[in-house]
């Protein structure tokens, strides 16, 4: 039984991983668990048994990437958000969280903006600048 949750938990950071870069590129409204289970490696079944539906990834992606750096950084991003989109901030991989904010080559620069346009309904998003 030791080794299932030695391997569950692999697969689920794994899931959680894969997950906040496929949520950074579609956004929450545009990711769907195949999405993610494809991309992992894994079945959609096996993302819902170990993370839940959707809502609860996205939550989880999230609370594992606050930290209180990321915390001062998304204060800062809601402040002004078309300098760093707030959502950007959070999904940011930990690897590149001591990264200042207005560092070149941000890495959401070159995608889509979680920053609706005053058009949100329609579905149609923008990049800042």
């Amino acid at each position: 039984m030791e080794g299932r949750v030695s391997k569950d938990e692999e697969l689920r950071k794994r899931i959680l991983d894969v997950a906040a870069q496929v949520f950074a590129e579609n956004g929450y409204g545009g990711t769907k668990l195949p999405m993610v289970a494809e991309r992992a490696g894994v079945t959609t079944r096996t993302v819902k048994r170990l993370t839940g539906g959707r809502a609860q990834l996205f939550a989880q992606v999230i609370t594992g990437r606050l930290t209180s750096e990321a915390g001062d950084r998304l204060a800062a991003a809601a402040a002004d958000p078309l300098a760093e989109p707030p959502l950007a901030v959070l999904l940011e991989p930990p690897e590149r969280s001591s990264r200042h904010p207005s560092a070149v080559g941000a890495p959401w620069s070159s995608r889509r903006s979680p920053v609706p346009t005053e058009t949100a309904t329609s579905g149609t998003w923008c990049r800042p600048g």
